[in-house]
């Protein structure tokens, strides 16, 4: 017997992917990072973390973490369809329908929901920014060959064999969703980023409405606010940190001071 979901909005599907695709998609500027709706904690990670990741991606944990990316093109093509007069969410869907073909023209084919500092930390392991410092030892060996290999340092000073085996052997789950707007999308976002607490306004200004876009909006874009709030920088702490988009819960605060 066919059961059908009448409520489901989102649809998605698990991959496996390398590194190396990843990191393709990422300097070819095919992956939308939406520093306003769908991320958090803008900073990079510090060493340690960087080396706690690499740690696990290398030594045989890498599918432990998932990489979360909304495909554009058939996002929109979806959008399409839903876009008829007699829809009720008619402004709704236009609107997403727009940000997402606008997405679309620039040339960028995902929207990053989770993964942000995982990709970022390839990169630039990949890139040869970082002088990796595994917590433990990591040990390989070129099959038919004597003597092992000790990852560690710099990509680019390891042997070739080795360097090729981290870009193309390492499996990473990646789940890409082909339907869904930012309202539903946001929503996979915060469920991501559960194990890393989120303050209550967090959630409240992920939330997609109108007033929330103007806020981040004005945060994001009026020069002399944002200015301001990045003179003050570690000043703001707890709910108020700018990490934690605490410029928003600041700005909304005022008004509602000015207001009374």
């Amino acid at each position: 017997m066919l059961v059908k979901n009448l409520t489901q909005k989102i649809t998605g599907t698990a991959q496996i992917m390398t590194p190396s695709r990843l990191y393709s998609l990422y300097t070819n500027n095919e992956l939308y990072f939406d520093r306003e709706r769908l991320q958090r904690l803008l900073i990079k990670w510090h060493d340690a973390k960087v080396n706690s990741y690499l740690f696990t991606a290398f030594n045989g944990a890498s599918v432990k973490d998932c990489f979360q990316l909304a495909e554009i093109e058939p996002i929109v093509e979806d959008l399409k369809k839903k876009l008829v007069p007699t829809e009720p969410n008619y402004s709704f869907i236009e609107e997403n329908l727009k940000y997402f073909t606008d997405l679309l023209e620039q040339g960028y084919k995902y929207l990053v929901l989770d993964g942000q500092h995982r990709i970022d930390t390839l990169a630039r392991y990949f890139n040869n920014e970082f002088h990796f410092k595994p917590e433990e030892l990591i040990r390989f060996q070129v099959e038919g060959e004597k003597g092992t290999v000790d990852v560690a340092g710099k990509f680019e000073k390891l042997p070739e064999e080795i360097q090729n085996h981290l870009m193309y052997e390492i499996p990473l789950i990646v789940v890409m969703y082909q339907t869904g707007d930012l309202r539903e999308l946001a929503r996979i976002f915060i469920t991501a980023n559960s194990m890393m607490p989120m303050t209550k306004h967090e959630k409240r200004i992920l939330n997609y409405n109108v007033l929330n876009r103007w806020l981040n909006d004005i945060c994001l874009r009026d020069t002399n606010i944002k200015d301001m709030f990045q003179n003050i920088g570690s000043g703001m702490t707890g709910e108020h940190c700018l990490d934690n988009k605490g410029d928003t819960l600041f700005v909304a605060e005022m008004l509602l001071y000015i207001n009374n």
